[in-house]
């Protein structure tokens, strides 16, 4: 199943794309009550994609519930790929998660932190309001993997735009120079000049 959810992550063109196609899924898999996924945003996260398993949802119905999610990252943005927070309702002694998830009627909830090569992006997040779960190694690992492969397509995303951006200045560069500029192939043939030359 995590291999199939990281694989229909992969071929979409966009994360949420991926995430719309790939969140049942890695839901039914890990057998949760809802997936969510908070951005990390400069002035508070924010929901960036919500699934529940009970029916439809969507961000703007829940992103209301998710404002004070900032309780959630308070200290995340120091942390490594491969971290895994468990909460309980019964067990949980901060007095602001505990707020957030009665707010939220979640008896259990699991978190690990989305890292890309810019450094904190965001919480992927798996909340049980049925009863109480203590996850098994075997979803946590899943979890924290497809956590990874997020990264790995944000972090792909960020180097695709660079990249356009990028190609985009140096077309200008060589379109808007008054100085001529060409490329020649093997066989001394030109494939390339610059609009100057004409």
């Amino acid at each position: 199943a995590l291999a199939n959810a990281s694989r229909i992550l992969l071929e979409q063109n966009t994360l949420m794309e991926g995430l719309e196609k790939c969140f049942p899924v890695l839901g039914a898999a890990v057998q949760s009550e809802c997936l969510f996924v908070i951005r990390n945003e400069e002035k508070e996260p924010s929901l960036f994609h919500i699934w529940c398993a009970s029916g439809p949802c969507s961000v703007k119905q829940k992103q209301h519930l998710f404002k004070q999610a900032a309780v959630l990252q308070k200290g995340f943005d120091s942390l490594k790929p491969g971290a895994v927070f468990e909460y309980q309702v019964a067990t949980t002694s901060d007095p602001g998660i505990l707020q957030w998830m009665l707010d939220l009627e979640y008896q259990s909830l699991l978190l690990t932190p989305i890292v890309t090569s810019d450094g904190f992006w965001g919480l992927l997040g798996c909340g049980q309001r049925k009863e109480a779960c203590t996850w098994s190694k075997t979803v946590t690992d899943t979890f924290t993997t497809f956590a990874s492969s997020m990264s790995s397509v944000l972090d792909k995303n960020l180097r695709d735009t660079q990249l356009r951006g990028s190609e985009e200045r140096f077309r200008a560069l060589l379109q808007n120079s008054l100085d001529i500029i060409f490329v020649v192939n093997q066989l001394g043939r030109v494939t390339y000049a610059t609009p100057s030359l004409q």
